[in-house]
């Protein structure tokens, strides 16, 4: 749906979630990871600000599940748009992806739902999916419970002791029977129905038990929902509770405005939040109303009326000044317009009007503690700081949110140009994808996504000369292999084997290539070659789906991984059910590996596979080749430039590396006097021995692993 050629930025890998345990204390299954892949992988889905579908900031795919030691991640690409235009065609994407997710998930719910509600009240309704099917319709609740509507105050608010009746799901629903009734819309973001609920307060809320206080909320008049298809909304963004102490006395009497910095402006679309306490006849009166920097959406299609409305939350709260006891909590939504909001930006709260446009929308009464009274003001905020910063939170690591280091720019050279350490306490780094199937001719058809690009000349994909060896062990078994004529031979002077991509015609050949590939990382393990090896396989899951196993590791940990994969004791998937026994399987196996892991963005690729990635040395180092007179061996010279002293301090401290790489022109066999690229030799089966007669330099890159 998106690409990088149009009008959205190079796209940025993430994580998007993992089956580590979270700080809500929740932990995803690799089985819920490869549903969400599933489910999104083909279209992708909307970026969005702060969790607000009014705010799309770009396009996320996923790419892989990526696990490494005993964490899997489901790790993605997004693409953020570049300019103003771009940000008009992607709203426009976004608004067909609503669409197209409220038809789809409403769909399975559609006849059962009509029936249980009548056609009367279910045909002329607006459908839509939020925390569950539902139909948006004028009073559509109130007709379907009218003796719940009937007890409201005049505020519209609505006992929630008078909800015996029904069990709170989370989210701000209530159900009876098969039917769902929803708190009030303006407890979303942007006051839209497009969004999620604050959940954060609503849940805790209803929760509180205290029997000394009476809590009444507005529940929304023109929302019924279909109670079996309810499901609880995630958002991963992580909204701390808050670590206030016991005390109001350091909060003093006036008005304080504290108004956010830029960047959480941007964030939080929060201009300022004015705090007034004043004294009136005996009680301590407590108002805090927060600004918006952007409108707010009351209704899911917005009139032109409404399209410069600002809905402003805003609590009210009174303290008997005799006892110190706090007696009243509500809290509302006050709307502005856009002439309103102006005026609003040059006053304090004390000389706001009472006639603005005001709904409640909440309201609790009784002895109410303090520590209560501020967690609810705090969660009522949603991803306004400036509360926390006003009541007294105390800090800690987890309310910092820390922007992102580039990784090119970081003093540490090895990190930044070999982002990636394997050693055999690593374990075994695996990754997963899945693309749309496409079938190939031959058994095994040999892919690279590795180039070569000179300037002034076109791309060129290549493979390292250890694929030539798979390759005939492949034929030597019987399998048809398409090698393309084309590709260059490389070879690298490090120790990491990165082989290709060898796509399978179909399942029968996994086990012969897993087998050859035994084979091969058996002589290597044999000679002590102290390698990194990397391989994908690619073949067909069903009739519509390809999957691709990558997997890195260092030649003995790779040796236990093909030894399970061949005996059985851990099967490569067959089916989308057998990925997460897979998955399990090489948890397993790098439960033995307590070794540090690379970071995830330095071995996984766009393109979902993970692998080693060299990075090549750049024009300022200056290198220029000659060959030894003594040995005849080709050599290079490099300059460190004088403003990169952290490389040279790396390669004197930290084991880096430059090597040279290198294009076999002509490769000889010592067994048959042929070019070991088209004859039938093998060094793993026949002990051949190879000699490059031939070669052209290509280039020098960095690495931590040189062939010396």
């Amino acid at each position: 749906m998106v690409q990088d050629d149009l009008f959205f930025s190079n796209g940025r890998l993430g994580i998007l979630n993992s089956d580590a345990v979270n700080r809500y204390g929740e932990r995803f299954t690799i089985g819920a990871l490869l549903q969400a892949f599933e489910g999104t992988n083909r279209l992708g889905l909307p970026t969005t600000l702060a969790h607000d579908a009014h705010r799309p900031i770009g396009w996320t795919v996923p790419l892989c599940i990526y696990l490494s030691r005993e964490i899997a991640s489901l790790v993605g690409q997004t693409y953020l748009a570049q300019d103003k235009n771009a940000a008009i065609e992607l709203e426009g994407l976004y608004r067909q992806y609503l669409t197209y997710k409220d038809q789809e998930q409403f769909k399975p719910y559609l006849e059962e739902f009509r029936a249980a509600l009548g056609p009367d009240k279910f045909d002329d309704g607006f459908r839509l999916y939020l925390e569950c099917a539902a139909i948006l319709k004028s009073d559509i609740a109130v007709a379907q419970f009218p003796s719940i509507f009937s007890q409201a105050d005049d505020d519209g608010l609505i006992d929630l002791a008078s909800l015996s009746d029904f069990k709170y799901l989370g989210a701000g629903v209530f159900q009876c029977g098969r039917f769902c009734i929803f708190a009030d819309r303006k407890f979303r973001r942007s006051l839209s129905l497009a969004n999620n609920t604050n959940f954060f307060f609503l849940d805790y809320f209803v929760a509180l038990s205290d029997s000394g206080v009476k809590k009444r909320i507005a529940i929304d008049r023109d929302l019924i929902g279909y109670a079996p298809s309810f499901k609880v909304p995630i958002e991963l963004e992580y909204w701390w509770g808050p670590k206030y102490n016991d005390d109001l006395s350091h909060i003093s009497a006036g008005v304080t405005r504290h108004s956010s910095s830029e960047r959480d402006r941007l964030y939080s679309q929060i201009e300022f939040t004015d705090f007034w306490w004043q004294s009136r006849k005996g009680e301590h009166i407590f108002e805090a109303e927060e600004i918006r920097a952007s409108r707010t959406f009351s209704d899911l299609k917005a009139d032109d009326a409404q399209k410069e409305t600002f809905g402003c939350r805003y609590v009210h709260s009174i303290v008997n000044e005799s006892t110190g006891l706090i007696e009243h909590l509500d809290g509302a939504i006050r709307t502005y317009t856009e002439e309103e909001m102006l005026a609003r930006l040059d006053q304090a709260l004390p000389e706001v009007g009472r006639k603005l446009k005001y709904k409640k929308l909440w309201r609790i009464d009784g002895k109410i503690k303090i520590t209560q009274w501020k967690s609810l003001v705090h969660h009522f905020y949603l991803n306004n700081s400036l509360v926390g910063e006003y009541l007294g939170i105390e800090k800690s690591s987890d309310t910092e949110r820390e922007l992102p280091i580039e990784l090119l720019g970081t003093s540490d050279a090895l990190a930044a140009v070999v982002p990636y350490s394997i050693s055999d306490a690593t374990g075994i780094i695996t990754g997963v994808t899945f693309d749309d199937r496409r079938s190939t001719l031959l058994d095994v058809d040999v892919k690279s996504y590795d180039t070569y690009k000179k300037p002034g000349s076109p791309a060129v994909y290549w493979v390292r000369n250890s694929t030539i060896e798979i390759v005939k062990l492949l034929r030597k078994q019987g399998l048809a292999v398409h090698f393309d004529d084309s590709l260059w031979v490389l070879k690298f002077k490090d120790r990491y084997i990165d082989l290709p991509v060898f796509e399978l015609k179909d399942q029968a050949q996994v086990s012969v290539v897993l087998g050859s590939l035994r084979l091969y990382v058996s002589c290597l393990v044999s000679n002590s070659a102290d390698t990194v090896v990397n391989f994908s396989l690619k073949y067909p899951l069903d009739a519509e789906v390809d999957v691709t196993i990558s997997v890195v590791a260092t030649e003995k940990n790779m040796q236990a991984f093909l030894d399970h994969a061949c005996s059985g004791a851990m099967s490569l998937p067959t089916s989308l059910s057998t990925v997460e026994p897979f998955l399990d399987g090489v948890k397993r196996l790098n439960a033995k590996s307590p070794g540090p892991c690379p970071d995830v963005f330095g071995v996984c690729m766009k393109t979902g596979l993970v692998k080693c990635l060299r990075r090549r040395l750049g024009d300022e180092f200056d290198i220029s080749f000659y060959t030894d007179k003594e040995t005849g061996v080709l050599m290079f010279n490099m300059k460190i430039p004088k403003d990169k002293p952290h490389f040279l301090a790396a390669m004197k401290t930290k084991g880096l590396y430059p090597i040279l790489a290198l294009r076999i022109d002509s490769y000889d066999c010592d067994l048959c006097g042929g070019n070991y690229l088209l004859c039938g030799c093998t060094k793993a089966l026949d002990s051949a021995k190879t000699r490059i007669s031939k070669s052209t330099p290509i280039g020098t890159y960095w690495s931590d692993r040189p062939d010396v």
